[in-house]
């Protein structure tokens, strides 16, 4: 998806409807700059969203626990909990 575009004059006289259109849609916004020195306007749920994968995906150890997962989702090597199943482990442990 290509992200909508906006010089940096127009952004600055238009800011808090722009600022709703991102939150309201997720998606971000290029404010083009001089000099080709662009910013990205994004929600804050979105940032902390990169942030958060950033973290995960930086440490190699989470990579292979999380590509371990995914490999045993794909193989259907997996277990369903109930609720109350899922009490009962978390309880004892």
């Amino acid at each position: 998806m290509a992200a909508k575009k906006i010089d940096s004059i127009d952004a600055s006289k238009n800011f808090n409807k722009l600022a709703d259109e991102v939150i309201d849609n997720q998606e971000a916004l290029i404010i083009n700059r001089p000099n080709k020195q662009n910013v990205v306007l994004i929600s804050e749920q979105e940032y902390r969203f990169w942030q958060e994968n950033l973290y995960v995906l930086g440490n190699s150890t989470n990579r292979k626990y999380l590509e371990e997962s995914l490999q045993q989702l794909k193989n259907n090597q997996i277990k369903t909990f109930s609720m109350e199943e899922w009490k009962k482990l978390t309880d004892e442990e």
